[in-house]
């Protein structure tokens, strides 16, 4: 009961190897801490090596606040131009199509790198120009959020302007979306391309059987996802309609008690710091693909609104037949959308310097295909938000590192730098993903 009251009824992500009672032992004293331990998933060591770095929830907290202002700082956009902060209507729309001309100039020559190296690139080059691909990128923010708000400064956008973010400066640019959303997107599909060709990524894939969208194309059940997120029979891709699903998935879709091996997930519980127990909460541990670590419904609940998964809380709705049939369904198409992206023998185990890579990125990317599905639009603010997101992820896991390890790792040492550089990436990943546009952008033939 004292377990109870202490978690308020917030379920957290999945302890792994039966740590859970050692870790009622410590509860009392390590509460401060542990609700702060969300990033990608606390992993306890029976020995007491987790907590013999920090003696105080404090000092663990600056440790994570350094972390979060290095990586800040690995964010910014040094060379890169101011756009879209003033009513200088003129000068912005120069200094748009400036940026525009350098974004389409530079992926150009990215591709055109990689294609006569065989696709293939070494650590530093490829690092490099992802960095500088992603600060190109993150330069058109401002311009993302006026182009959804509609003003800067709260003054309505000039109307030349507005069309310059639609239709491109040349007025040449249609699509289903702005000329803003694809130049942005063919910036960060030529930096992802300049990532997943480095050795590092290569190696990656290969070990862990995860294509992590490579190599660079487009992905026709995301792009019909996205077109009509919430959909049975009728979806804009047969693949994703319900009768075609396998027999066993089909015939389970109403179930309020589905079978084990076929649960219904909480969306963005990997990020939880623990599931359920068998007396405690409406989730459990499960794994609905290999080395994916996430917490299921039990039987009787489901899923509730966006609002819920955003304050991570899963299976908090009392199921019925017909909410359980819209939901596992999309369960179902969410998972053909990220086999698309991973492929359906990735091993989500797998990690890179570390991370589990193509975990973190399904369990983002799962969330935001569920608040498509549930009629959640973007908003200006929601940037800001992914990328603070992000950054703390990225924060609370290089201490759950050292943590794991027992020492602080050296900031300036040549692991932490790729490491650091992954973070960023996936920070970009997030924000790059929160416009829906295809990764196919830009992509020339590589």
């Amino acid at each position: 009961m004292f377990f109870l009251l202490l978690l308020a009824g917030k379920e957290v992500c999945a302890v792994r190897d039966n740590t859970i009672q050692h870790e009622l032992e410590h509860l009392q004293s390590d509460l401060a801490v542990g609700l702060a331990a969300r990033g990608m998933g606390w992993k306890f060591a029976a020995n007491g090596t987790d907590r013999a770095l920090f003696t105080t929830a404090a000092e663990r907290k600056a440790r994570v606040d350094e972390w979060h202002s290095r990586l800040r700082a690995h964010m910014q956009m040094e060379g890169q131009p101011t756009l879209c902060k003033s009513t200088n209507w003129a000068e912005e729309r120069d200094k748009f199509q400036m940026q525009v001309r350098k974004i389409q100039d530079h992926a150009q020559t990215v591709y055109q790198v990689m294609s006569a190296a065989g696709g293939s690139t070494n650590d530093t080059w490829g690092f490099a120009e992802a960095k500088l691909l992603s600060a190109e990128a993150k330069a058109l923010n401002p311009c993302l959020k006026a182009e959804k708000s509609g003003k800067i400064s709260d003054t309505e956008l000039d109307p030349e302007l507005k069309q310059d973010f639609e239709e491109g400066p040349d007025r040449t640019s249609s699509g289903t979306d702005s000329f803003l959303v694809r130049t942005y997107s063919a910036a960060m599909g030529a930096a992802w391309a300049a990532m997943m060709a480095t050795d590092h990524m290569k190696e990656y894939r290969k070990s862990s059987g995860c294509k992590l969208g490579w190599p660079i194309e487009e992905r026709p059940l995301d792009s019909a996802f996205r077109a009509k997120p919430a959909c049975l029979n009728d979806c804009k891709d047969p693949r994703l309609d319900a009768d075609n699903f396998p027999e066993e998935v089909r015939n389970s879709l109403s179930s309020c008690d589905p079978p084990k091996e076929l649960p219904t997930f909480a969306y963005g519980s990997t990020d939880w710091f623990m599931c359920g127990t068998q007396f405690i909460g409406t989730t459990r541990r499960c794994q609905p693909a290999q080395g994916y670590n996430t917490c299921c419904c039990k039987a009787g609940s489901l899923n509730g609104q966006y609002t819920d998964v955003q304050d991570e809380s899963g299976c908090n709705q009392e199921c019925d037949t017909e909410t359980a049939t819209f939901q596992r369904a999309l369960q179902q198409r969410i998972a053909l959308v990220v086999e698309e992206f991973n492929s359906d023998s990735c091993n989500y185990g797998e990690s890179v310097e570390g991370f589990k890579l193509a975990s973190i990125l399904r369990n983002h990317m799962e969330k935001d295909y569920y608040k498509d599905a549930m009629g959640v639009t973007a908003t200006a603010e929601d940037v800001d938000k992914e990328e603070q997101d992000a950054l703390a992820i990225g924060a609370e896991s290089f201490v759950q590192l050292e943590e794991s390890q027992g020492s602080l790792l050296e900031l300036d040492s040549g692991m932490i730098v790729v490491m650091i550089v992954l973070l960023v990436a996936f920070a970009l990943f997030m924000l790059w993903i929160l416009w829906g546009a295809s990764p196919g952008y830009g992509a020339g033939s590589i």
